[in-house]
């Protein structure tokens, strides 16, 4: 059931998950083709505010704003294991690996490089304030429309 609270979550995450990724394309090698990486992360935090943050806001600010991390990290997460799967398939198409277990564990070494490219201080600036503010809004917004 669509909700006031659930459009706020999408609309927060979906902003914060694509001006992350905005500012963390500038720190990618010349090698990776972010041309996926905008439309992944906003789309990722529409989905992940709405069914998550707008799901459950929580009952006061603590609440909120731990809800609002638990859903920023899982965006986070969901982003770098898509990338790394998409990369993953990427060179296996080249027969890169030689096989198919080696191709699955180097998805966690996929996701552990990405990881660190997109650990700079304004995409962490900008996750953790879109996480604070964010939940913040969603919590008023779930108050003011019950």
């Amino acid at each position: 059931m669509p909700t006031a609270a659930k459009l706020a979550g999408a609309l927060v995450f979906g902003g914060c998950g694509a001006l992350a990724a905005l500012l963390g394309i500038p720190t990618l090698p010349d090698e990776v083709v972010p041309g996926y990486l905008l439309p992944l992360s906003g789309v990722t935090g529409l989905w992940l505010g709405w069914a998550l943050m707008g799901r459950s806001p929580g009952r006061n600010i603590a609440q909120a704003i731990t809800n609002g991390a638990a859903t920023v990290i899982a965006m986070v997460l969901f982003v770098l294991v898509s990338i790394s799967c998409w990369e993953m398939i990427e060179r296996s198409m080249r027969l890169r690996y030689d096989g198919p277990g080696e191709a699955v564990l180097d998805v966690a070494n996929l996701l552990v490089y990405y990881a660190g490219f997109l650990a700079v201080p304004g995409v962490i600036a900008v996750l953790a304030i879109g996480a604070s503010l964010g939940s913040v809004v969603v919590l008023a917004v779930s108050r003011i429309w019950k």
